[in-house]
């Protein structure tokens, strides 16, 4: 399998490849050694190079199918089937209030989304800017008009529709004025 099979996020490939650049403490690798020795667990002659190259190669194999292997396994419910994915669309218009501040609100959405996240139901959450375009069948573009827009966006993996409306309702955003749309994302 090529590293291209796998759907890796930018933090767990760069996680990845810092794996291979870190260098293990000199020290370590010959206590272990002397101690194998010690015990009888290690005879004198040691493998080729090449043979020792090959084995970390496999172990390092292993190690990342089985990471692969754990995020598909985490991507799937119980039933075998895979746990449906859900987006909250958070809207607001003119009306929207703000309370103490847009840092104050962010700070208590980026709360609730760590919740979430404990949880393992947040895929990803953003905000978006309060302005944008809109693309026409006749692929003009127009700036969005003022008033209703989407301004932030939560992608959610949970178990049941109950559970994503259970979320949806406890979102800050709505003790703000705002709405939350909810849809269920089309399986793929």
């Amino acid at each position: 399998m090529q590293d291209e099979d796998f759907d890796w996020t930018q933090q767990e490939r760069a996680e990845l490849d810092a794996l291979g650049r870190r260098p293990s403490p000199p020290e370590l690798e010959g206590r272990v050694i002397e101690r194998l020795r010690a015990s009888g667990l290690l005879a004198r002659r040691q493998a080729p190079r090449s043979s020792r190259r090959w084995l970390l190669a496999a172990s390092l194999a292993l190690l990342v199918v089985g990471f692969a292997l754990g995020r598909w396994q985490a991507q799937r419910s119980s039933n075998g089937r895979p746990t449906p994915s859900y987006i909250l669309l958070l809207h607001q218009d003119a009306s929207y209030r703000w309370g103490p501040g847009r840092l104050a609100l962010m700070a208590e959405e980026d709360r609730w989304a760590r919740g979430l996240q404990k949880k393992a139901e947040l895929i990803e959450g953003q905000a978006l800017t309060d302005d944008g375009h809109l693309v026409t069948p006749t692929r003009t573009v127009e700036r969005l008009a003022p008033g209703d827009y989407v301004s932030g966006f939560f992608l959610l993996s949970v178990t049941s529709d109950e559970r994503a409306l259970a979320i949806a309702r406890s979102s800050p955003h709505l003790t703000h004025g705002g709405r939350v749309e909810l849809r269920r994302i089309w399986p793929s």
